[in-house]
């Protein structure tokens, strides 16, 4: 006989350890907490090409496309979080880019990252929300390595970065209501993750990743 309430067996109770903030990419395999993008392209991600790196091999699909792009990501936990990441890439042509990206879809992103335009390397904030896609921000830097920066609370994302040794500077902000179901639509979700992209042109330049950090805010 049924009722609402029985007692029953149950499997012991186990509590997993929590993950470090910081992710160094010095284990021989990823953490389970990292996804790929559709049917990922094995040949376009590497622990081993630079140990204690993660190295993406951007391709000429970018996350605009229903495809698989150069993407590692894991999904946002909580409204208010920090993740920074530690980039070394030399953009060889115009078009070349690597960076942080806030993804709920391929219509719906933000990206911050380093690229170079016009000949100049530079470091980008662009916002995709349906049919309209515009850098919102871009400064010139002469530099390989920085650190890129996303910052969300439950109704904003701020993009910054950070030369070595110098303080961190704010690039842009943008709503979080835009990644948002109602107006994205509901699928997996919001994911923070790193990419690379030589956006329609053949791939040249490797981007690394030297460590991300996901670190919840009070």
């Amino acid at each position: 006989m049924l009722a609402l309430t029985m007692q029953a067996e149950t499997l012991p109770s186990y509590i997993w350890p929590k993950e470090d903030a910081r992710d160094d990419f010095d284990e021989p395999g990823l953490r389970f907490c990292w996804n790929f993008l559709r049917n990922p392209d094995a040949a376009s991600w590497s622990l081993s090409a630079r140990p204690g790196w993660l190295r993406l091999y951007g391709s000429a699909l970018t996350l605009n496309d229903l495809a698989s792009p150069a993407f590692v990501g894991r999904r946002q936990e909580h409204f208010a979080c920090l993740v920074r990441s530690h980039l070394c890439f030399i953009p060889a042509r115009d078009g070349e880019e690597a960076g942080l990206t806030i993804l709920m879809n391929d219509q719906h992103h933000y990206e911050v990252a380093l690229t170079r335009l016009e000949g100049q390397v530079q470091v980008i904030v662009r916002r995709r929300i349906g049919d309209l896609s515009a850098l919102v921000a871009c400064e010139r830097v002469d530099t390989e390595e920085l650190e890129l920066i996303i910052q969300a609370d439950a109704d904003m994302y701020t993009f910054a970065y950070a030369l070595p040794g110098q303080d961190t500077r704010i690039l842009a902000r943008g709503l979080a209501r835009y990644l948002g179901s109602e107006v994205a639509g509901s699928f997996t979700g919001v994911y923070l993750g790193m990419y690379a992209t030589s956006n329609n042109q053949d791939p040249s330049a490797p981007a690394d990743f030297d460590w991300f950090d996901y670190v919840l805010l009070e």
